[in-house]
């Protein structure tokens, strides 16, 4: 290629990999020559000369007592693809570690970063990965260290708050919620969220925590929350699984929905938009956030992303038939 280009190979090294002084028409023509000739660079190679791997890894939080957090399976098998995608597309393998496993056995395989999903407050996973020198994006922020570190995200306040004025838009008159424990940012969010839209109602908050198994969780949480004197005629959850739970208790009691109970995650998923369920929810587009947060980690690799920085990805409400009252 260096030949048929006329230049050194120096100078096609510079061109391919966008570095050193070359001259614009010169890397131009050596671009259209490496794609005349079907040219793919060695990224085995590349990376020896970088000193690097080429291996990342994907990786969760412990979080009893769920152990996925945030992630529930139809979340995380629309994230993990897309990052895995990102990843290849730039040369590198993406490494699926078990979820809070102790950080020193990554110690044993040599990486060059590392995505974390829902990190703890404070949390000493994110923690012992940065001091073995690790490169971490994290998918949800460290709450105590939002602006230290880099991390991708969905909007959840404004998740939280859609949801909330279409069920009032819908005909809600008193909006009940089913959360998990406030410990990572996307259930402090919405909380918040919540708290913050029954505030401006001039209403009390109507909360119910669900921890354990999710739609069990869920189904328990509703229950509570059907059996006070101010019942609610819309629940929210923040979870896909909490409401399948929510669904289930308000079959057993004989309620209709939406008639009688309104139902909304901030979580979307497959199960949701199933006939039978057909439950409204936030999509909160794992996809994107996965490959989001493989290019944010890319960048600190490359040195683009010197300083710590957010990634926020738009969420888009999916309508359906568990908030459409008949008119």
């Amino acid at each position: 290629m260096a030949r048929a280009a006329g230049v050194s190979r120096t100078t096609v090294s510079h061109a391919l990999n966008d570095k050193g002084r070359v001259a614009p028409e010169t890397r131009e023509r050596i671009l259209a020559i490496a794609e005349e000739l079907g040219y793919r660079p060695n990224t085995n190679a590349l990376h020896l000369t970088q000193q690097r791997t080429g291996l990342l890894a994907l990786t969760s939080s412990p979080s009893d007592p769920v152990p996925l957090g945030l992630l529930d399976v139809d979340y995380f098998l629309a994230l993990a693809p897309a990052a895995s995608e990102a990843a290849l597309r730039a040369g590198y393998a993406l490494v699926l570690g078990p979820t809070g496993q102790a950080p020193e056995l990554w110690a044993q395989l040599r990486l060059d970063g590392a995505l974390i999903t829902d990190p703890l407050p404070s949390d000493p996973f994110l923690r012992e990965l940065e001091r073995q020198g690790t490169p971490v994006v994290t998918l949800g922020r460290d709450v105590d260290r939002a602006q230290e570190t880099w991390w991708v995200d969905s909007d959840l306040v404004a998740a939280m708050t859609e949801v909330l004025d279409h069920v009032e838009v819908a005909g809600a008159r008193r909006v009940g919620f089913v959360a998990e424990p406030p410990r990572h940012s996307y259930s402090i969010d919405e909380l918040l969220a919540y708290e913050r839209w029954q505030e401006a109602r001039g209403a009390a908050p109507l909360v119910e925590e669900a921890a354990g198994n999710h739609t069990e969780a869920g189904f328990h949480a509703a229950q509570r929350l059907l059996d006070a004197a101010d019942r609610p005629d819309a629940i929210v959850t923040t979870l896909e699984g909490l409401a399948l739970g929510v669904k289930l208790a308000a079959e057993t009691r004989g309620l209709r929905v939406p008639e009688d109970l309104m139902i909304a995650a901030v979580s979307d998923g497959p199960g949701l938009a199933q006939a039978h369920t057909s439950i409204t929810a936030a999509d909160l587009a794992p996809a994107e956030l996965g490959t989001a947060a493989v290019r944010l980690l890319l960048e600190r690799l490359d040195g683009a992303a010197p300083t710590p920085r957010a990634v926020v990805i738009p969420s888009v409400l999916r309508v359906r038939a568990s908030t459409r009252r008949p008119r």
